[in-house]
């Protein structure tokens, strides 16, 4: 049964509606100029398509976490890229390695996912800062709020409960990999509001003073000269002999769709034919068939959403819903589905139900979604790699794995830690100073 256009989303189940200049919540990785610079090689604040991953820490982490789960040799990096969040005083990287390898094609454990958090001192010093400022300011707001006092509910100064003092915009989200999204700040004339920019102005200008006393810099002095130190002494794991593919820039866009229709579908006559009586060269039940079929409508939209912007090889949306490749066992698992009615087939006549049951997106009931082992959090879903990616993706001449790449997915699925936890373990609940913690991939494989 077609949709109306008024059930047309984003997705079939999504949440992440277009806003009035026709952007939505989701931000997108495109591919851009070959990585040749060999300190933006090494930066792991550049994030990048292929090439060889670059860390924030040392030592460097053991080839084990790009390691195929099938065939045990190590993977390709696909994806790297920067993702602090805004309220955490971590800085936070995601790694995604993938085996080309035909062997190992539709095999779970093929395509790995890995989020790396280190604990940044002056970024935790600044937000300790906005808690006690804000914390200032609404001091006198609830002294006020206690204190009874008439108003006038139609003078000027009373607040307006339809007046426009804040517009749909990202939020949480919008410095995902070092984008924000270009649209003009919204205009409010709340002083909350005023008082909250000042208290951001204020923490950045004591940033630029209390945090770099004499003693931080001494001691950032200190950690770089242990590093390069042991960086001389010890090269660590030599990444560059591991297969690779040519590294690219990876720049972000917020996703614009433009205003469309869709074309009204007309109802087809459906002739009705009896076995045995076909005549006219037409062959059995044609009409019948075609238009009983259930075209699978999640394959035509993840296509005609990726045709909007058709270089896309990450849509990030940190708690959002992905768009799903078609429809397969990872799409039900994350779907409920109410109790419906089946299409009844009797012989040459095909009935259709007068309404096909709506799934619904609930990823908590899940049983491919086990919970974080270290905090026991749910995981939320927060970026899917796109089919372009494996174009983008070219063997480079050092690669010792010169094989062609054979990877059939369609598209995978990340999902981490709710909590972005970075403790030792559930018991303890010690938080460390940084962490590598392996999160869960769900592909969808082409048929």
């Amino acid at each position: 049964m077609p949709r109306s256009e008024d059930d047309w989303s984003d997705s079939e189940e999504s949440l992440n509606e277009r806003d009035e200049e026709g952007y939505t919540s989701v931000h997108l990785g495109v591919p851009s100029d070959q990585i040749e610079d060999e300190s933006d090689l090494r930066d792991a604040y550049v994030s990048r398509i292929g090439g060889t991953p670059a860390f924030l820490g040392y030592p460097h982490p053991s080839l084990e976490i790009s390691k195929c789960k099938i065939c045990k040799d190590p993977a390709e990096l696909l994806l790297e890229f920067l993702c602090n969040l805004e309220e955490s005083p971590y800085e936070r990287v995601l790694y995604v390695w993938g085996c080309s390898k035909g062997t190992c094609q539709k095999k779970e454990g093929v395509i790995r996912a890995w989020r790396y958090l280190r604990y940044d001192h002056k970024y935790a010093k600044k937000l300790k800062r906005k808690e006690q400022q804000k914390a200032k300011i609404q001091e006198p707001k609830e002294a006020s709020r206690q204190k009874p006092t008439a108003s006038n509910p139609f003078s000027a100064s009373g607040g307006n409960p339809f007046s426009a003092t804040t517009s749909p915009g990202f939020g949480f989200g919008d410095e995902i990999m070092g984008f924000a999204r270009p649209s003009d700040t919204s205009k409010s004339n709340a002083t909350g509001k005023d008082n909250e920019d000042k208290v951001d102005t204020e923490s950045d200008t004591e940033d630029e003073g209390s945090d770099w006393s004499n003693e931080d810099k001494e001691s950032r002095i200190e950690n770089l000269s242990t590093q390069l130190q042991q960086s001389s002494l010890d090269p660590s794991i030599d990444w560059e002999r591991q297969p690779q593919y040519i590294p690219l820039y990876l720049d972000t866009e917020s996703e614009y769709l433009p205003p469309t229709t869709r074309p009204k579908q007309e109802s087809q006559p459906v002739k009705e034919k009896t076995a045995g009586r076909s005549s006219g060269g037409d062959e059995w039940g044609k009409e019948v068939w075609e238009n009983s079929q259930n075209i699978d409508d999640v394959f035509l939209h993840f296509t005609t959403r990726l045709g909007a912007r058709a270089k896309q090889c990450l849509r990030y949306e940190l708690g959002g819903t992905p768009l799903f490749y078609q429809e397969d066992p990872v799409y039900r698992s994350l779907h409920s589905t109410p109790a419906g009615t089946s299409v009844p087939i009797t012989g040459a006549v095909f009935a259709v139900a007068a309404a096909v049951p709506r799934r619904t997106y609930n990823p908590e009931g899940s049983k491919m979604l086990p919970r974080c082992p270290t905090c026991s959090s749910a995981r939320q879903f927060e970026c899917q790699l796109t089919p372009n990616l494996i174009n983008m993706l070219k063997k480079a001449k050092q690669s010792p794995n010169a094989e062609e790449n054979q990877m059939e997915w369609g598209t995978c699925l990340v999902y981490t830690c709710a909590k972005n936890c970075c403790q030792d373990s559930n018991t303890s609940r010690n938080e460390l100073q940084e962490c590598w913690r392996e999160e869960t991939v769900l592909v969808q494989w082409e048929d």
